[in-house]
């Protein structure tokens, strides 16, 4: 877990594998907040209509659709920062460059 404190409420960076409880970790971690906001990189993802990258078979593709849902995940938790609330990124760890 990596945390960002920029003043105001923490923007929390939960990585692991899949599977691994970042989903409940995000969810008891931000209960402590009055407001708080779970951002999971996959559902982002999941949110592309036609043309989805697979991780299964990884090319430059999937790196920038990858990199795209990081960018987006990043600029909400950012945005949701800014109106005071914690939040967290929840992402699993990836090939190198994605860590």
């Amino acid at each position: 877990v990596d945390t960002f404190d920029q003043g105001g409420p923490p923007i929390f960076v939960v990585t692991g594998p899949p599977a691994g409880g970042k989903t409940a970790f995000c969810r008891v971690l931000l209960a402590r907040y009055p407001f708080g906001i779970h951002i999971p990189v996959d559902e982002l993802r999941e949110w592309v209509v036609s043309g989805l990258a697979s991780p299964s078979g990884w090319s430059a593709e999937t790196t920038r659709q990858f990199a795209l849902a990081e960018q987006a995940a990043a600029d909400l938790a950012c945005r949701y920062h800014d109106a005071g609330f914690a939040a967290a990124i929840d992402h699993c760890a990836g090939p190198p460059g994605l860590d």
